[in-house]
């Protein structure tokens, strides 16, 4: 998986990843929601205060299992995500992730945002999930 660093107008740098679609080596697949510069990211749903965008979290919450579901073969398991939200100089974001290792995890079921830190303190865990057997 090939890391991309864009040095952005206001001098701060975005990290990025290839796509599962572009580089597929580790069977990794997922969306994000971010709130990046005061708009809502995914298909632009518009300009959102930090305020607005965690008011709307069931709803991105809601999209993101709507993606996982279409995206992943019935009863697959994944999980929905969340960046830090305490953490300096960072949007505030929710993704749902799928690896090929997660087919033994325990589903939880939802964790309320912001989530618990997962083990590594590298995001917060906002729930495992299967995706329905029978669609």
């Amino acid at each position: 998986m090939s890391l991309k660093y864009f040095v952005l107008e206001d001098g701060s740098v975005q990290v990025s990843y290839d796509s599962p679609e572009d580089n597929p080596n580790f069977g990794e697949c997922g969306n994000a929601i971010e709130n990046v510069n005061e708009r809502v990211t995914l298909l632009e749903l518009g300009r959102a205060s930090i305020d607005k965008f965690e008011r709307d979290m069931p709803r991105h919450i809601e999209m993101l299992h709507e993606m996982a579901r279409k995206k992943l073969p019935p009863g697959t398991v994944y999980d929905l995500r969340a960046k830090i939200p305490s953490d300096y100089g960072r949007n505030r974001g929710v993704a749902w992730y799928h690896v090929a290792a997660m087919k033994d995890w325990p589903v939880t079921g939802a964790i309320p945002y912001p989530g618990t830190r997962n083990e590594l303190g590298g995001y917060m865990q906002l729930g495992t999930f299967r995706t329905p057997c029978n669609r």
